[in-house]
């Protein structure tokens, strides 16, 4: 049984072949991110941050954040990927393990039944990575 899960983790993606590569990962999310909710400039030394803020401490608030300029409305102040996600059982079928996408024809784990992926890079990113470890047969 552990060879048929070697085998089947380092297979050649079950014969199917991809025409391109895809990105992953936080590279992956940066694409997905509409025009209107990307930061337009971004902070010097904060790069998850817009310019439009100033990370303050005063002792008696602690450490806060400021307007440095006029904040339009709507404007995107911060974005960044989560540390931590969790996908709720009724949409385990539906969502990507690793880029948390919605996915019409998604691919399974190949040795268990808890999860899906998008597409063959996600998948093999989430196997070589973090869900070696929560895979229930490995």
């Amino acid at each position: 049984q552990e060879a048929f899960i070697n085998l089947a983790k380092t297979a050649g993606e079950e014969g199917i072949k991809e025409d391109k590569e895809e990105p992953t990962g936080h590279a992956k999310e940066k694409l997905d991110i509409p025009d209107f909710l990307s930061i337009k400039t971004p902070h010097p030394r904060m790069p998850a941050a817009s310019d439009a803020i100033r990370v303050k401490f005063e002792p008696n608030v602690g450490r806060h954040v400021v307007a440095e300029r006029d904040i339009l409305p709507g404007e995107v102040l911060f974005i960044e990927s989560p540390l931590v996600s969790c996908i709720m059982d009724e949409h385990v079928e539906s969502i990507c393990l690793v880029c948390l996408r919605y996915t019409t024809s998604p691919l399974p784990c190949p040795t268990c039944s808890d999860v899906n992926f998008c597409s063959l890079s996600c998948r093999t990113q989430a196997l070589q990575s973090f869900h070696k470890y929560a895979c229930r047969l490995t």
